[in-house]
């Protein structure tokens, strides 16, 4: 099933916060192709906590 479908009702993404969860998806499974092609994690670290700090800061305005 889908986290968001097994939710109460009051606790269920909407708007802004659908769309921030799954930009933040989106950057977790980014790094599971680079694992796979045994690229160092030190190549996107530094990038990843950059865009996660982005999509937080934006998320303190919602």
């Amino acid at each position: 099933m889908h986290i968001k479908h097994n939710q109460k009702k009051e606790k269920c993404f909407v708007g802004a916060h659908c769309v921030l969860y799954l930009c933040k998806l989106s950057l977790l499974y980014r790094s599971i192709p680079l694992d796979l092609f045994d690229i160092s994690a030190c190549a996107y670290k530094g990038k990843l906590k950059m865009n996660v700090a982005a999509l937080d800061a934006w998320a303190e305005n919602l």
